[in-house]
């Protein structure tokens, strides 16, 4: 049975939480995948979560907004974000457009690895 936004947060392990877009916590997750390019979109699609450290998020509030809407448009479950790592600090344009298109985003505790959240989805699609 396929994962959904909303059982990645309820994992304890994978000590996540909601930090903007809730309204797509609901999404169903295909897989998870980490890229850092500026526009993964040529490497992700419909129901994969984008994990990432932060390195590809730009950091102009516009640019910003481009880049969630881009992700939603691709079909993408939700975003990932490494906390303490390497995104930009201000990420309120990031977190506005994720409202605007129901796309969630999830910030995930430092130490915390990736490998872990892609290892969730290939069990439950497994199941």
């Amino acid at each position: 049975m396929p994962l959904r936004i909303s059982d990645i947060v309820n994992l304890p392990e994978l000590r996540t939480r909601i930090f903007a877009g809730s309204k797509g916590i609901h999404n169903t997750l295909s897989w998870a995948h980490v890229c850092e390019l500026s526009d993964p979109t040529e490497w992700l699609g419909e129901g994969h979560l984008l994990m990432t450290t932060g390195i590809g998020i730009p950091k102009k509030p516009k640019v910003q907004a481009k880049y969630i809407e881009r992700l939603s448009q691709a079909g993408l479950a939700g975003m990932m974000i490494g906390e303490n790592m390497q995104a930009p600090e201000d990420l309120s344009a990031l977190a506005e457009a994720a409202e605007k298109f129901n796309f969630p985003i999830l910030m995930t505790e430092y130490g915390v690895p990736f490998a872990s959240v892609t290892r969730a989805v290939y069990d439950a699609e497994r199941q």
